[in-house]
Formats: structure tokens, C-alpha cells, sequence
């Protein structure tokens, strides 16, 4: 195929329902056949075949294309891919939530409990605490025996003869090699999380303390190898060029919803890239951030309209010596938003 063949992109803000009375079909089809960019309701994008797949290297999904994206060409080198920092994946499901997530009064030694995030809406900034529990136990039950681990051990025997809704025995269903039949490994806590269906609002939490995550939520684990500062992660997944990365890779769903896939995600995802910031920019960043992380999240586009979050994104910008893209970025963004959003109405 011909790199250099387009391909058009036309949105519509006339409500579907009413183009048989007001003749929409023939402006539509007008419209399409003119040169013009904009126009009676309609707009126009248009990209090379070899423009398309360039953004589809950083994530970019075709329903993103709908939106100006003529800017982003001028940061891929600015980007990396999110795998090189974190494992990107669904949160932890066991199968056995009776198990895995004990009711107080379950008398378990605190070394086997983890704290457990169970849903995004108890969330309200970007700074997130999980207050479930979460039974975390890697230990066999020999070695717990001879640790004379009760609790523990107690907990396990409840579910050791227990089967489940077909009548097979626990220990059997929820086996899996290299592990106990009841662990659930803290290779799989996470450090920041992404809502898999956000709306309004549009972020990555932060942890304050490594906890499993319910699977409706997506998990990024930073790596240990990749010496990763998560604090700046943090601040730089949450600027525009984040929010409109994560739009970009998402796919508007019913009601407004965006639908965003792990597997994707830890294909795909790109963010601006901590390790092209000094120590001095560093500073200047989450100096910047700080004001955002001590209030709740807005949505998106009263955030995008907060003096704290502008400032914050000029600061970022400027590091990344893209300043003069920020009100196409901001634009680009806030358009994606609305052709989702019509969903709901």
C-alpha cells in the first residue's frame, strides 16, 4: 500500500435521528466530497497511510483520528514505552475471593496480609489508599507449621476440603504451577493503577503502599531493574501528554465510558520519558505536581481548565521543550473527550 495514499476521517455533531428532515445525508455527503477542513457541523482529518502507522507505534488508536493530531509527530522522540518502566496487567483475581480477601476477625498473622484496592471509586485523588485486605502467603504448610503460624494455618485448613460451585475441590481449581493452591504472589502488587473504564475523569493513581488491586483496575509494577522513579512516573503519566495518551489507546464505549485494555496498554503505551529529566527538572516537575496530588481529581475538562493542573503541564512541557504544542495538545485532548462523551446523549 502507498504510504503517501490518505485517508479521511469526518465527525458529525448533528444528532443521527434527524439527518432524514434536515437533509444532513446530502451535506454530509457534500461536505466529504469538498476540500474543506470544517464546516455546517462536520469536521475533517486527514493522514497518510505512513502517518497512521506512526502513530499506531505510540498507541494510538484509529478512533483517536477523528481528532488534529498534526502535533504529534514532535514528540515521539520525546517518548518510551511504558513496558521498560512497569509490567502493565489486570489486577490479581484468584478465583476464590472468600479466601483471598478475608472479613475482619480472621485472626491471620499480619505478615500474610496485604492491603487490597477493590474499586476506582474509592478513589477520589490521585494519591490512592487501599483499605481492603488481601491473604498473601507464599510459605508451604510445612514451613508455617514449623513457624507455628496458627493463624495462617488455620485460615488454610478452612479451604483446604472446601469445592467449589461445580464441586471441585479448591485445592484443585485454584492450582497453578510454581505456586501454593492458596497464594496469591506479591509479584503482582502494584504501584500505580489505571481505572480500566474511566469517565469524567482521566488519571493514574499512585499507591501509597504496594497493594494487590481488584481486576477491574489495571496494575503497573514499577521494575526493579529499570530503576524506576516512581514519583516522577507518577507526575508524568498524569501531565496532558499522559491523560491524551491514555485517551488515544482507549475506545469509547456506551455512555461515554472509555474501555481500555490491559493487553493493549502493555503493548502499546508510550509516556513522556523520565530518563531525558535532569535532577533539576526532576525537582521542578513534582515541585509542580505537588498541588495537584493534594486535592481531589477533577473532571476532565474542569481540569484541563485548573490553574494548578496549567501550570503544571507548562512546567512539564517546557522540560520536554514542547511548550509551543501545549494548546493543540490541550485541544486535541479536549475534543477526543467530547466525541466520547456524545455517547451519552
Amino acid at each position: 500500500m502507498d504510504g503517501n495514499e490518505k485517508v479521511a476521517f469526518f465527525t458529525t455533531t448533528n444528532r443521527i435521528e434527524t439527518w432524514d428532515q434536515t437533509g444532513d445525508v446530502d451535506q454530509l455527503a457534500a461536505f466529504m466530497l469538498a476540500s474543506r477542513i470544517a464546516g455546517n457541523g462536520y469536521t475533517k482529518q486527514e493522514y497518510t497511510q505512513a502517518q497512521i502507522k506512526s502513530l499506531e507505534s505510540v498507541g494510538i488508536g484509529w478512533n483517536a483520528l477523528f481528532a488534529d493530531l498534526s502535533w504529534v509527530d514532535s514528540i515521539v522522540s520525546k517518548l518510551t514505552p511504558v513496558n521498560r518502566l512497569f509490567e502493565i496487567s489486570r489486577g490479581e483475581r484468584r478465583g476464590w475471593d472468600k479466601l483471598f480477601y478475608p472479613e475482619a476477625g480472621h485472626g491471620i498473622e499480619q505478615q500474610y496480609i496485604r492491603p487490597v484496592l477493590k474499586s476506582a471509586r474509592d478513589i477520589p485523588g490521585l494519591i490512592a489508599t487501599a483499605l481492603g485486605e488481601a491473604f498473601c502467603c507464599s510459605d508451604s504448610i510445612a514451613t508455617l507449621t514449623i513457624s507455628s503460624m496458627t493463624g495462617a494455618l488455620s485460615w488454610i485448613e478452612r479451604f483446604q476440603n472446601a469445592v467449589n460451585g461445580t464441586g471441585r475441590p479448591l485445592p484443585q481449581v485454584l492450582a497453578r504451577a510454581g505456586c501454593e493452591w492458596y497464594e496469591m504472589s506479591p509479584s503482582t502488587l502494584a504501584d500505580l493503577v489505571v481505572s480500566m473504564n474511566p469517565d469524567q475523569k482521566l488519571c493514574v493513581h499512585r499507591l501509597n503502599q504496594r497493594s494487590f488491586v481488584n481486576q477491574r483496575l489495571i496494575r503497573l509494577t514499577s521494575s526493579l531493574s529499570a530503576h524506576v522513579n516512581i514519583d516522577l512516573c507518577h507526575a508524568l503519566l498524569n501531565s496532558v501528554v499522559g491523560m491524551f495518551l491514555i485517551e488515544a489507546i482507549g475506545f469509547g464505549r456506551g455512555l461515554g465510558v472509555l474501555d481500555l485494555n490491559s493487553t493493549k496498554l502493555s503493548a502499546c503505551f508510550n509516556m513522556l520519558n523520565p530518563n531525558a529529566v535532569s535532577a533539576q527538572q526532576r525537582s521542578q516537575i513534582l515541585a509542580a505536581f505537588e498541588p495537584l496530588l493534594s486535592r481531589n481529581v477533577l473532571g476532565l475538562i474542569d481540569e484541563l481548565q485548573s490553574r494548578d493542573r496549567i501550570n503544571f503541564d507548562t512546567t512539564v512541557l517546557q522540560v520536554f521543550g514542547i511548550s509551543h504544542l501545549q494548546d493543540q495538545i490541550y485541544n486535541s485532548l479536549r475534543q477526543l473527550f467530547h466525541i466520547r462523551q456524545t455517547a451519552r446523549t
